[in-house]
């Protein structure tokens, strides 16, 4: 990592501060990081004007893309094995997780030893994500949709539409 960092401006070197950057991390323009931030993910794309609240940690092997004005809130977890699409104009609030990946539930064999089950997420662009949502591997959440915060998302989202969950159950209602 240092040597990466020695190829870095000054400015640059300031603006990442608290990151742990992969070997094949490519920003393609400004991201702003507004704390400690854990980036232990080789294949991270950020595009332009992303910001990264503090404790946002962005891991696993897999190929993560994130648009241009994406904001990303204080505790957000992204847990990537396979593939990740967050697109441009895209707000998730604070304590979220979005992971790819399932743990495999074969009975026969020890539950260490079971192989992942991996599907890809995609978020289309100009989705707001409210706080503490989960979204599962093989969501996808099409452009202008709304989730209200504490819902779980596990299947597609139709675009402009506001997402919610309520007393153990969930309400989709168009805008």
């Amino acid at each position: 990592m240092i040597w990466l960092l020695k190829k870095l401006t000054k400015k640059t070197v300031m603006l990442f501060r608290g990151i742990r950057v992969g070997l094949l991390y490519k920003p393609t323009g400004f991201v702003k990081v507004l704390g400690k931030v854990y980036l232990d993910a080789p294949n991270v794309n950020f595009g332009k004007n992303v910001i990264l609240y503090p404790n946002v940690h962005i891991f696993g092997l897999g190929n993560i893309t994130i648009g241009d004005n994406v904001v990303i809130g204080d505790g957000t977890v992204i847990c990537c094995a396979g593939e990740i699409v967050i697109e441009s104009s895209t707000m998730i609030a604070a304590q979220c997780y979005i992971v790819d990946c399932n743990h495999g539930m074969h009975l026969d064999a020890e539950m260490r030893d079971n192989p992942l089950s991996i599907h890809p997420i995609y978020i289309a662009r100009n989705v707001w994500i409210g706080c503490g949502c989960k979204v599962l591997a093989g969501s996808s959440i099409e452009s202008g949709a709304v989730i209200g915060a504490g819902t779980v998302i596990n299947g597609t989202v139709d675009k402009n539409t506001i997402c919610y969950t309520r007393r153990e159950y969930q309400k989709k209602a168009r805008i």
